[in-house]
This record gives C-alpha cells, sequence and structure tokens, in this order.
C-alpha cells in the first residue's frame, strides 16, 4: 500500500495545479470577443479563422463584446462589417505555417480607418 501513496500524492497535486490554471492545459474552450477602438459604430460584424464563422449584429463603439466560443481560431482571421452603408473586409491569404491559439480567453482589437487603403486592422491583444 506505501506504494500508492507517492503516487496518490502526485495524482491530487497535479490536479490542483490544473484547476488553479486560468487557461485550460492540454487544449479546453477557446473564447473570443472583440474591442472595437473605433469611434464607429460595426454593424453585421463577422469573424472567421479556420473554423466556424460567428457574427454580431452591432458593436459599438468603445464596446467590448461577450466572450463566444469558438471551434479553433488562428491570431488573425477573415472579418467583414459595415459602416453606415460602407463594406469592410480583412482578408487572409492563407494560415500557412500558423498555429492554433488553443484553449483560453482571447480578444482580439478592432479598429477602422477610413482614411487608410487598408480601412481594417484586427490585432490580438495581449
Amino acid at each position: 500500500m506505501r506504494h500508492y501513496r507517492p503516487t496518490l500524492a502526485v495524482l491530487l497535486t497535479l490536479l490542483a495545479g490544473v484547476s488553479a490554471c486560468s487557461t485550460p492545459l492540454f487544449g479546453g474552450e477557446t473564447l473570443v470577443r472583440f474591442r472595437n477602438v473605433s469611434p464607429l459604430e460595426l454593424s453585421d460584424f463577422t469573424y472567421q479563422s479556420g473554423g466556424e464563422a460567428i457574427f454580431f449584429p452591432v458593436i459599438r463603439a468603445g464596446v467590448v463584446t461577450e466572450y463566444v466560443e469558438i471551434d479553433q481560431s488562428y491570431r488573425y482571421g477573415f472579418v467583414e462589417f459595415h459602416v453606415d452603408s460602407v463594406r469592410f473586409v480583412l482578408q487572409p491569404i492563407d494560415y500557412v505555417g500558423e498555429t492554433l491559439l488553443g484553449g483560453g480567453e482571447f480578444t482580439f482589437r478592432v479598429d477602422v480607418d477610413t482614411a487608410s487603403a487598408f480601412g481594417v486592422s484586427l490585432l490580438l491583444e495581449d
């Protein structure tokens, strides 16, 4: 019986460590949200990054959305929305060489520059 006590103690220590982590180990849920840092209201907002698309009817200026579970995501992705009647799109070319984010909570900062030829920036916050 003495042989099992160290094994049980190690197992309990590992379980305590896993439950104390804020980011799930071994994968876990990938939760994303979006922070609109622009002074503009974004309507019909769609985000897709290697999996199913997620949609928000409106993201008001300065607002952070709720977290949404997504099957997978990279550090960037396809973004489409409208400001008034103008359509903005950020279209990645591919995800070759990229690594999936994995489990955890991630916030993307969305900005709009109506004077720029590119117009949209999407940045994963640290």
